[in-house]
């Protein structure tokens, strides 16, 4: 005797919510960051310096966030950003890696990314000729 087996789908809507639910997860925790070093925006720097002053980026990238890194990338802050000692946030990243523990922030820092999702990738790919294609990362937002 055979048992019909019933699989219970996602449906759409629920799938969109779940989106949802993680833009503001992830929304939330970047405005917590900001607030617990004293930033109001992703290219604002600490509202009380102390010898040196900070953008959200150096701060990520001492602390060697890579999940927090791709949140300010994604929020459009300025990877270029010099502290008023005039070092980069790759610069400071460098100097805290210890045996790999920087590496996939310092990965983020090194190369353009864009994030995009997976159906805006793959027009990416497939528009410059593979001849004319520069090494680039693409982060995909599956989620």
């Amino acid at each position: 005797m055979s048992k019909n087996v019933v699989m219970k789908l996602p449906s759409i809507k629920a799938e969109e919510t779940s989106r949802r639910w993680t833009k503001k997860m992830q929304q939330e925790e970047l405005q917590e960051f900001l607030h617990a070093y004293g930033c109001d925006h992703v290219n604002r720097p600490q509202k009380k310096p102390g010898k040196e002053t900070f953008y959200p980026v150096h701060l990520a990238a001492l602390l060697g966030d890579a999940t927090l890194m791709r949140l300010l990338l994604q929020h459009g802050a300025n990877v270029q950003q010099r502290s008023s000692l005039g070092r980069s946030a790759w610069e400071m990243a460098v100097q805290k890696n210890v045996h790999g523990s920087h590496d996939e922030v310092l990965l983020l820092l090194a190369e353009p990314v864009t994030f995009c999702n997976l159906r805006a990738a793959m027009q990416l790919m497939q528009e410059a000729p593979i001849s004319a294609r520069k090494p680039r990362s693409v982060l995909v937002n599956v989620s």
